[in-house]
């Protein structure tokens, strides 16, 4: 795919979307250096479609999300699965939440995290997906209504996320520890890179000596 005019810009200077306060940028529960925030911004000139979306994140130890459990709402899969649930005392918890900043031109439809190399449904590296629209940021923010695990990753699909709006804390669990891979923001033709976790495969999983690469690619559908 065409990377189109990519340009970076300091995270302090990223316009907020809605009124969220990205919480889980720099939580203090999360695992020391495993929360943060990705930029991603892209401008095709032949269309004016434009890509402008920031990622936050954070990852934590089994044990340490801060969640109240009531609100852990499990995803129906239209694919993949049965999953065997979040186990408090093994799992990781990755957490993410998506902002279509105000530049955007289109709603944002679906969010695949993707492992190279890594089948999620054999080898039992996620073992659940779920949302919290209760958590803090996550109030106002727009609910997945499914997910699809399949051999290429995980893929929350949305409504819609409209520019100035977010999505509510995504979420998955593993047994696996995180490591940062090159992630890729998508909408349409527009698309963007940087780092975002994921978790580390188990040994025999990698292929070709490929430890792993997480991409998140969020796919727009077009207004209209």
């Amino acid at each position: 795919m065409k990377r189109l005019v990519p340009v970076f810009i300091a995270l302090a200077l990223l316009p907020l979307a809605a009124s969220a306060d990205h919480s889980l940028n720099g939580h203090s529960a999360a695992m020391a250096g495993w929360t943060g925030q990705a930029a991603f911004y892209a401008y095709d000139p032949s269309d004016g479609d434009t890509l402008d979306a920031v990622v936050d994140y954070a990852v934590f130890a089994p044990g340490d999300w801060v969640g109240a459990q009531g609100n852990w709402a499990r995803l129906g899969l239209l694919q993949g699965g049965p999953l065997p649930g979040y186990n408090p005392q093994q799992d990781y918890v990755y957490a993410y939440q998506i902002y279509n900043e105000n530049a955007s031109t289109s709603p944002l439809s679906n969010v695949v995290l993707h492992s190279m190399g890594l089948n999620v449904m054999d080898i039992g590296t996620v073992t659940d997906i779920a949302h919290d629209a209760m958590y803090c940021s996550a109030l106002g923010g727009v609910d997945p209504y499914a997910a699809r695990l399949t051999s290429a990753g995980i893929d929350y699909l949305f409504g819609g996320i409209s520019p100035a709006r977010h999505s509510t804390i995504l979420l998955f669990t593993s047994p696996n520890t995180p490591v940062l891979c090159m992630a890729s923001l998508q909408n349409g033709g527009t698309s963007d890179s940087d780092y975002l976790p994921s978790p580390v495969p188990v040994p025999g999983a990698v292929v070709l000596g490929v430890v792993g690469l997480g991409i998140v690619t969020a796919v727009k559908r077009r207004l209209g």
